[in-house]
C-alpha cells in the first residue's frame, strides 16, 4: 500500500500512475486543477498499463484533487467512462475521495454517471482500499 512499494509508470501535471506489486494500478492525482491536455495522456497510459498486465483493479487517490471543471467531467464521461480510451471492459475502482467538498461532489457525480458495469467503492483510508483491491480475484 505505501507508494514506495509501487513502481512509477508515468507522471505529468495531472498526476502519477504507479504499478502496485499486488497487481493493480494506482493513480495519484496532483493537487492542481485538472486539464484535459494533462488528463488524457495519464488515462491513456493507465489504459495501456491495465491491458498490458491483464489487470482490472485501480486505486484512485483523489484526496488532493481540486474541483473538476464541467469540461473535464464531460471529457471523462465521454472518453474514459464510456471506454473511448482503450482499457479493459470491466474495472474495479477503489477511490480515495477528495478532501475538498466540491471536488468530492464532482467525483461522485462522475461515479453516479457510470452505467457500464464498472464498480467503484469509496474509501477514506488507503489501507482499506488496498485490502479491498487485493481481496478481488487477480
Amino acid at each position: 500500500m505505501p507508494t514506495s512499494a509501487a513502481t512509477t509508470v508515468f507522471t505529468n501535471a495531472a498526476g502519477t500512475l504507479l504499478a502496485h506489486p499486488a497487481g493493480y494500478a494506482e493513480v495519484r492525482y496532483a493537487p492542481t486543477p485538472l486539464r484535459i491536455a494533462d488528463l488524457q495522456p495519464l488515462l491513456t497510459q493507465l489504459g495501456q498499463l491495465l491491458l498490458q498486465r491483464g489487470w482490472y483493479r485501480i486505486l484512485l487517490d483523489g484526496r488532493q484533487l481540486k474541483p473538476l471543471s464541467d469540461a473535464v467531467k464531460q471529457w471523462t464521461q465521454a472518453n474514459w467512462t464510456a471506454a473511448g480510451i482503450a482499457r479493459p471492459a470491466h474495472l474495479e475502482l477503489a477511490t480515495l475521495l477528495p478532501t475538498d467538498v466540491f471536488s468530492r461532489l464532482g467525483v461522485q457525480e462522475l461515479q453516479l454517471g457510470t452505467t457500464n458495469g464498472n464498480r467503484s467503492r469509496n474509501f477514506s483510508d488507503e489501507a482499506a482500499a488496498h485490502a479491498y483491491l487485493t481481496s478481488l480475484p487477480s
